[in-house]
């Protein structure tokens, strides 16, 4: 029997490696590891506190690098090495994906969310939600989510 017992526990381990292996092979989970890894980045992980905490700054690749002390475009480089995306590109989505928690989570009208994630105005971030979304903000919040998660790159135009 104790023969038996070990193989089960090899089988066993070898189904949770095979799971893990192929669950790290997807984008979500692949996006989560990069951004755990540049969050932790002694000049990017600053530069990505300073965007989470304020987005509605009027960011630019230029102040952003002035964050991190580097050149722009060494920052540039090293940002996207390391997120995996450039720099205002993962800031447009982030800004996005906290306007998505908003419209769920609160009662702010659009001006005010928009206002919070960093567009002048609602008809500018009106229209840069139906880019990366698919659907006007409004749409959005009276459909939920509808069991879709955030439109990953390859669905949007």
């Amino acid at each position: 029997y104790p023969v038996i017992s070990r193989l089960i526990q090899v089988l066993f381990l070898q189904t949770v490696r095979a799971y893990v292996a192929e669950q790290m092979e997807t984008e979500d989970v692949q996006g989560r590891a990069r951004w755990l890894t540049a969050s932790t980045n002694g000049s990017i992980g600053p530069v990505l506190a300073q965007l989470h905490e304020s987005p509605e700054r009027r960011w630019t690749v230029r102040s952003l690098a002035r964050q991190a002390h580097m050149a722009k475009s060494a920052f540039s480089q090293r940002f996207r090495e390391t997120v995996g995306r450039p720099p205002l590109q993962y800031l447009t989505a982030y800004r996005m994906e906290k306007a998505c928690e908003m419209l769920l989570d609160t009662d702010l009208g659009v001006k005010e969310i928009a206002a919070s994630v960093g567009y002048d105005s609602a008809s500018s971030f009106s229209n840069a939600f139906k880019r990366w979304r698919g659907q006007a903000p409004a749409v959005f919040r009276r459909n939920g989510l509808n069991g879709r998660g955030p439109m990953s790159d390859k669905t949007r135009k």
